[in-house]
C-alpha cells in the first residue's frame, strides 16, 4: 500500500527511496511499473533501486528503453545495471524444471538510479 498525505509537506525536500526486487520478468508489466515510478518521483528527489536476476531474456533494455523515455524530462543518473552476485556455473539460462539447484541459479544485478524532476512554473 502507498499511501501519500498531501495535507503534509514537511518532507518535502527529504530525497525518497524506492526498492525493488525481482520485478521485471514481466515485459507487459514494464509501462506500468515506469509510470508509478515517475509519478512517486515527481514531487521530490529520489533514488531507485531495482534487483533482479539476470534471465538472458531483455528484462533490462526493455525497462530502460521505457524508462528513458519517462524520465527524458528530469535530470536522472539512469544507466546500465551493474552485477552483483555472479553466478560462477556460467549456466545462466532457466531450463528444466525450475528446481533450485546451482546449475541454474542467475547472475544477480542492480539498476541504482536518482531522478530529480525539473520544477516547473505555474
Amino acid at each position: 500500500d502507498i499511501h501519500r498525505n498531501n495535507h503534509e509537506d514537511n518532507n518535502h525536500n527529504n530525497p525518497v527511496l524506492i526498492v525493488g526486487s525481482d520485478i521485471l520478468y514481466n515485459h507487459e508489466s514494464h509501462q506500468c511499473l515506469v509510470n508509478t515510478l515517475y509519478q512517486l518521483s515527481e514531487s521530490q528527489e529520489t533514488r531507485i533501486i531495482l534487483g533482479f536476476p539476470d534471465r538472458d531474456n531483455q528484462d533490462e533494455e526493455s525497462f530502460l528503453a521505457l524508462a528513458r523515455e519517462a524520465f527524458g524530462d528530469c535530470h536522472t543518473t539512469l544507466g546500465s545495471s551493474i552485477p552483483i552476485i555472479r553466478n560462477t556455473n556460467h549456466n545462466n539460462k532457466r531450463r528444466g524444471s525450475g528446481k533450485n539447484d546451482s546449475k541454474n541459479k542467475l547472475d544477480l544485478r542492480l539498476l541504482d538510479f536518482s531522478v530529480h524532476h525539473h520544477s516547473s512554473s505555474t
